[in-house]
């Protein structure tokens, strides 16, 4: 059994990165921690989150 994965978001200060979407930014933290995105969870609370999933290729888990 593989061990479950956090991805952990970075802050959307003034030096960040600037990304298309959502999806995007999430794509990028999956290469960053180099993370499969079939062993990945995104928790999210609006649907903005979860079209972000899907666009990353994650599992959704809404939360709220």
């Amino acid at each position: 059994m593989k061990q479950p994965y956090i991805v952990l978001m970075p802050n959307t200060t003034a030096d960040a990165p600037v990304y298309a979407s959502k999806g995007e930014m999430l794509l990028a933290q999956l290469r960053e921690q180099k993370l499969d995105p079939r062993d990945t969870i995104y928790i999210g609370d609006t649907g903005h989150d979860e079209t972000a999933a899907a666009q990353a290729g994650l599992a959704f888990i809404a939360a709220g």
